[in-house]
């Protein structure tokens, strides 16, 4: 994580890590959600949401995990 550069990982520590059937990487962290890995240096945050923002329920990631290429389950 560097704080200097809003597309880097949303935390260094790291709970889960899951490489979907489309070639997308996703990392959970232990209280700064999820990472959607976007190639280079580059990360999608997903975080805990706010009012009617869509999101997570929560920031910390236990285990991703999918039954096809159009689902992702988060944990």
């Amino acid at each position: 994580h560097d704080p200097k550069q809003p597309d880097s990982i949303s935390a260094n520590r790291i709970q889960s890590l899951y490489h979907d059937q489309a070639g997308s990487i996703w990392l959970g962290s232990y209280d700064q959600g999820l990472n959607h890995y976007l190639g280079g240096e580059r990360f999608e945050h997903i975080k805990k949401r706010t009012d009617s923002t869509p999101g997570l329920s929560h920031n910390r990631v236990w285990d991703i995990e999918s039954k096809d290429k159009d689902s992702l389950w988060v944990a």
